[in-house]
């Protein structure tokens, strides 16, 4: 299994059975999961903590996992955002990475590959962050 640094995880998923299993699992691999049922507990949750990734459900009553993701990019939050869904489609993974999803995974979801798909996301992050620090610190004094 690969290794991760601990990170502090946003659970939103309305169903309690689903958020009680992604708890135990990411505790299990070393992270500092915190839960929530709406999405609007999310917004508020994000604004007062800092968190290093959302795991979010596609399908909630109150806000949807892609309108949550459309709030968060819009209030320039750029942290990853995995949507989980058991109602999968073509369609619906690529407007959820149109609209800012790093990754779109369909359930049962096990610890092996929930370890890889964050790590996986992390690298993608990381090296996209070093990209635009080294571009920005390359520009010369006129061009900023």
């Amino acid at each position: 299994m690969l290794s991760l640094r601990q990170l502090k995880i946003l659970v939103v998923d309305d169903s309690a059975t689903a958020r009680h299993y992604f708890m135990g699992l990411l505790a299990g691999l070393g992270h500092h999961p915190r839960d929530t049922a709406s999405a609007a507990e999310a917004l508020g949750l994000l604004k007062d903590e800092d968190f290093d990734v959302v795991l979010c459900d596609l399908v909630m009553p109150d806000l949807d996992g892609l309108s949550l993701l459309k709030q968060i990019r819009g209030q320039g939050m750029d942290l990853p955002f995995l949507l989980i869904t058991s109602y999968g489609s073509l369609a619906t993974a690529v407007e959820a990475v149109r609209n800012g999803a790093d990754d779109y995974i369909l359930r049962p979801v096990d610890a092996g590959l929930l370890a890889h798909r964050l790590e996986a996301v992390l690298e993608r992050n990381s090296a996209a962050r070093e990209k635009t620090d080294l571009e920005a610190s390359s520009q010369t004094p006129e061009e900023l």
